[in-house]
């Protein structure tokens, strides 16, 4: 049974297009759809900011590498059909280079991803879930010190901010379940399943309750309490009104 608590850089292509067919056209970006973190010279600065055409396809072809080589061929080359829904984020490098890239499914673009795996029927009424999943960083790129974890989940979660989120949902393979963990996401019910692409990985439904998350990380002094107040670097779209 499901438990959920109530409470100026270049853009240029700098990767592959392994994530799509050579025949298969670009889908035309969907306005405010796709977004692009890019890293500063300093330890743990970045800027967020609409993306384009190059943006979106450099997102899915980080995708595609990173869950081809963690995953082997299984990974299907075509896009989900969520694609063309889902927000869209790219992190750059100074110099340009994509290294990372996360996807969003908001409230208004339901049904999620999960809900083709578990039922959020008992959620509150009134309830606007969305969904972070296809997270996806180069190997040389993972280490927190590079500020791209924190730089994703700002971006994520000022989307969430303006959107007018209730909960975050994620499906966390065994690999990256300490990750939502740390953000304080709590297992939905004593369950795990197949990841809904590869029938191989294994994954734990996840929930984070939106609507007091700032008060709880500041009560536990967690590392993100600030980062959720922080504007510098934030595109004007997704600051507070």
């Amino acid at each position: 049974m499901l438990t959920i608590s109530r409470v100026a850089v270049s853009t240029g292509d700098a990767t592959p297009r392994a994530s799509r067919p050579p025949s298969a056209p670009v889908p035309a970006v969907r306005l405010g759809r796709v977004w692009r973190v890019v890293l500063g010279e300093r330890p743990r600065t970045w800027t967020i900011a609409p993306g384009g055409d190059a943006d979106r396809a450099d997102a899915l072809s980080i995708r595609q590498r990173v869950y081809e080589a963690q995953f082997g061929t299984g990974w299907p080359k075509e896009e989900d059909v969520l694609d063309a829904r889902a927000f869209l984020c790219v992190v750059r490098r100074p110099d340009g280079e994509a290294v990372a890239s996360l996807r969003v499914i908001g409230p208004d673009d339901r049904p999620l991803e999960i809900e083709s795996m578990l039922p959020l029927d008992e959620l509150p009424a009134g309830a606007r879930p969305g969904e972070m999943n296809r997270f996806a960083i180069v190997p040389e790129s993972r280490r927190m010190s590079t500020g791209i974890h924190m730089a994703l989940f700002q971006w994520a979660f000022a989307l969430a901010r303006r959107d007018r989120y209730s909960h975050f949902f994620v499906v966390a393979p065994r690999d990256v379940k300490a990750i939502y963990e740390f953000l304080l996401f709590r297992p939905v019910g004593n369950r795990t399943f197949p990841h809904p692409r590869l029938d191989t990985v294994f994954c734990t439904p996840m929930v984070l309750d939106l609507h007091d998350v700032q008060v709880r990380y500041h009560e536990a002094r967690h590392a993100f309490a600030s980062l959720l107040e922080r504007q510098d670097g934030l595109a004007p779209e997704l600051r507070p009104a």
